[in-house]
């Protein structure tokens, strides 16, 4: 598929003007509350430890998500739907998407802060791995001093947080599964079932081979037109199919909207 109308859609485009209204609502939600929201989630939380990390945090993905969604809209709109490069820039609107709805999802206050600390150690833990990194270089004092200081002052910080949250630190260093809490996010499931949390794992785990270049993600994704038989094997066309290009952008695309509308909730909706 080289022009953007051979593409059938199936609907998954039909999203796209959705998505831009929730993001223009999300740009405009004021952080500082008002009288009418103050029973609100984000205003309970930001009074207390730790309260201002996943909003800050869930902001940062979704804009950054929505940044890889308008990325995709360019490029499929200027040069069409090639069989790879589109679906590369569908993973990250997905998985940040969803590492959002992650941190929105508890319906505890208490909940909602520790897995924005959670998430912060995590990033802090993989900042100090990237300067570590370098002071190994025969050069690399100035990194092995940045790691220090970031160390002892962000450190520090997510340690206070930690204590006031009466959480042990050490567990906010743990790896999350993100796969694993796909199916658990009451957001998406009381609003499309179990089945449809399933298929986004699934989807996320397409779309991750396609990132890592995987043979399988490819012919899961494309119709394949027999060219020649080789030694070993034979050389075929490979073309993107409508039906895995709607499943990806409708998929991705639902979960971006999901993740904005909740966002959206916890601002304006009862805590």
């Amino acid at each position: 598929m080289t022009e953007p109308a051979t593409v059938d859609w199936k609907g998954a485009d039909e999203l796209w003007p959705s998505i831009a209204d929730a993001y223009s609502r999300m740009q405009g939600l004021d952080d500082s509350g008002a009288a009418s929201t103050s029973l609100a989630a984000r205003q309970v939380d930001r009074v207390q430890p730790a309260g201002h990390r996943p909003y800050i945090a869930a902001h940062r993905l979704l804009t950054i998500a929505h940044e890889n969604h308008l990325a995709f809209l360019g490029l499929v709109r200027a040069i069409g739907f090639g069989p790879n490069a589109p679906f590369n820039l569908l993973r990250p609107v997905l998985e940040n998407s969803l590492w959002a709805i992650w941190l929105l999802d508890p319906r505890r206050s208490h909940d909602r802060r520790r897995r924005g600390l959670h998430y912060e150690v995590l990033d802090h833990k993989a900042e100090l791995a990237f300067l570590e990194e370098l002071g190994k270089l025969s050069d690399g004092r100035e990194y092995r001093e940045q790691a220090a200081e970031r160390r002892a002052t962000a450190g520090a910080s997510y340690r206070r947080d930690a204590e006031a949250l009466g959480v042990e630190y050490a567990e906010l260093g743990r790896k999350v599964n993100l796969t694993d809490e796909v199916p658990k996010l009451d957001w998406l499931v009381s609003r499309h079932g179990t089945d449809y949390a399933r298929i986004v794992v699934a989807e996320w785990r397409r779309l991750s081979g396609y990132q890592h270049t995987k043979v399988w993600a490819s012919m899961f994704g494309s119709d394949r037109t027999f060219v020649a038989r080789i030694d070993g094997g034979g050389v075929a066309h490979f073309v993107a199919s409508d039906d895995g290009i709607s499943l990806a952008v409708g998929t991705s695309g639902l979960v971006l909207l999901e993740a904005m509308r909740l966002y959206e909730r916890r601002h304006n909706g009862p805590a």
